[in-house]
């Protein structure tokens, strides 16, 4: 009988003991920090996009798929977009020159792609991004490569610039002539020319952090024809 009391006191202790183990781990998981789970970096300016684009998580890829294709950084793309439109697929120049859309197409420009400015309107942003592609890859084949954001810019402001891209002193614009006074605003010194290097020192103050970025994608060839290049479209920043 002694012994029949005694096993079931053993027992007894080590399922109590078995149960404060439990216990213990159990509250121990429970307190326990899960580790952090970093998200992915957060594209520069998407904010921005998302006061106008519907489907910011496509949007993004897309630029970033482009970005790659065009051997650029998403971040040059992102700020240029938002020089010539603020993401508004529907913008319009305000100066009277007609350009419209997400880079201000001029519509002898938008034109050689087989579309007008009021079928380019209808278009939503990630169908605009499709003409935006075949814009900078055709625009590609004067300048080789896009080597910084300035060089991107060109390519929409002033093409011919962009084989002087590395002359700061090169002047797009000049007094008097009407389009100095069209662009007169990025004449920061206001010595009557608008310059490369007034237009990079214009880009770095609005866009500081797109300049720090130089990881660009893979390289890719153009796949578009030769085209005579000419100054498509007149612009202000902001505009």
């Amino acid at each position: 009988m002694f012994v029949s009391r005694t096993f079931v006191l053993i027992v007894l202790l080590l399922t109590i003991f078995k149960a404060g183990i439990f216990l213990s781990t159990s509250l121990n998981k429970a307190t326990q920090i899960p580790p952090q789970i970093t998200p992915a970096e957060k594209l520069y300016l998407i904010d921005k996009a998302g006061l106008f684009v519907s489907d910011i998580s496509s949007f993004e890829a897309k630029i970033r798929t482009i970005s790659e294709q065009l051997q650029i950084a998403p971040e040059w793309l992102m700020a240029v977009i938002h020089t010539e439109s603020k993401f508004d697929r529907c913008a319009s120049n305000q100066a009277g020159s007609k350009a419209t859309g997400l880079l201000q197409w001029m519509p002898r420009t938008i034109k050689e792609y087989g579309i007008g400015t009021t079928e380019l309107e209808e278009y939503s942003h990630l169908e605009q991004l499709d003409y935006v592609y075949r814009y900078f890859n055709k625009m590609k084949r004067l300048a080789g490569t896009y080597n910084s954001l300035t060089d991107l810019y060109l390519a929409v402001l002033y093409p011919k610039a962009l084989k002087r891209s590395d002359n700061k002193n090169y002047a797009l614009y000049e007094y008097p002539s009407k389009a100095y006074e069209l662009n007169e605003g990025l004449d920061l010194n206001q010595d009557g020319k608008v310059t490369i290097g007034d237009i990079e020192e214009k880009l770095l103050g609005y866009y500081p952090e797109a300049f720090k970025t130089t990881d660009v994608g893979q390289k890719c060839a153009a796949d578009e024809p030769e085209l005579a290049f000419e100054d498509y479209r007149l612009n202000l920043f902001g505009s």
